[in-house]
């Protein structure tokens, strides 16, 4: 996933996450989960930024006039000071459709995003559930002053041991037998290099707008 500015909506609804503890000033150590709620226009309180860091994760922090990073159980934390890389940062997995967020540092609640009703909570479980943790869309706002810039850029080639496939977001990738079944899957961002034996295979690569097929023959 690219770095940028993102409205978090929830899977298949009209909702948007928010900064719900706007204007608190004296703020100090104090958390708050967000909630789920219609997008507010012209205003910041929906809009998260992600910033990709050292450690390959991504911080999560609101964009409202109170600013705000999300902790390891989904909270919004202004204690800025006690921000803490390996705690406080998180993987984003892309499934083709929906996004599912994991916390993968050292925290009690390590383990991947849950929504109980309209709240978003760390689960406390490592195992990736399918049918419910890919419960996000990022939804991307562009700069304004910004348009048309750059595009998609998707480079499917055969390697002597595989695949070598070239995105510039985050990409879920099929791999297909000539026949048409299911080799294997892959959520990846940037250079990947997947190993395949000699043989002819359909790649199907999609990205959050973009969805190419390509036949390979490795």
């Amino acid at each position: 996933m690219k770095e940028g500015d993102y409205f978090i909506k929830k899977a298949g609804t009209n909702l948007y996450c928010t900064n719900t503890g706007t204007n608190k000033w004296n703020v100090n150590y104090f958390e708050e989960k967000p909630v789920f709620k219609n997008e507010i226009n012209g205003s910041n309180d929906q809009l998260f930024q992600l910033t990709l860091m050292s450690n390959n994760r991504y911080k999560i922090v609101s964009k409202s006039d109170v600013p705000a990073y999300l902790n390891e159980s989904a909270k919004l934390r202004r204690d800025v000071g006690s921000f803490d890389l390996n705690y406080h940062t998180f993987n984003i997995l892309f499934n083709g459709e929906n996004y599912a967020v994991q916390t993968a540092g050292n925290g009690a609640y390590a383990g991947y995003w849950i929504i109980n009703s309209d709240l978003i909570s760390g689960s406390g479980s490592m195992t990736l559930d399918k049918r419910t943790n890919f419960n996000l869309e990022f939804v991307n706002k562009a700069p304004t002053d910004v348009k048309n810039s750059t595009k998609d850029i998707i480079r499917v080639t055969s390697i002597k041991t595989g695949l070598q496939i070239f995105q510039n977001e985050q990409s879920f990738i099929e791999i297909f037998s000539i026949k048409g079944d299911l080799i294997n899957t892959v959520s990846t961002y940037g250079n990947t290099i997947i190993p395949l034996p000699h043989g002819i295979y359909l790649i199907k690569v999609r990205t959050s707008n973009v969805q190419n097929v390509k036949v390979i023959v490795a």
